[in-house]
């Protein structure tokens, strides 16, 4: 079980907010999402400056998201869309923290930093 998954499962109040706890104690920004577009505006400067604010900015029904990129340090989702690049994955990309859904592998998460 991923990281992701055991927060959720593990969550008695609030999953989405745990999970948001989680990828912070990781060094992963987590950001709100409706669906898949970020609740907040200035999304892309958001750090983890106060984790204190995670109850509020996942209230509801929120969707869980992550800076990547360049600010982030080099974080990347390799996004497996196709049922043959989640069975490639293991195989061609190194070990990492990865996640799906329905019993199928979907992200792998890396870091690249720049050289």
């Amino acid at each position: 079980m991923n990281i992701l998954s055991m927060a959720i499962a593990e969550s008695n109040v609030e999953p989405m907010v745990d999970a948001a706890k989680q990828l912070t104690d990781y060094g992963i920004v987590p950001i709100p999402l409706n669906g898949k577009i970020p609740r907040e505006k200035q999304w892309q400067r958001s750090d983890l400056a106060n984790p204190n604010s995670l109850p509020e900015r996942f209230q509801g029904d929120a969707n869980l998201g992550a800076v990547l990129g360049r600010s982030s340090g080099g974080l990347v989702d390799v996004d497996l869309d196709w049922p043959e690049a989640g069975d490639l994955a293991p195989h061609l990309l190194p070990d990492s923290w990865s996640f799906g859904r329905d019993g199928m592998l979907r992200h792998v998460m890396l870091r690249c930093p720049e050289q």
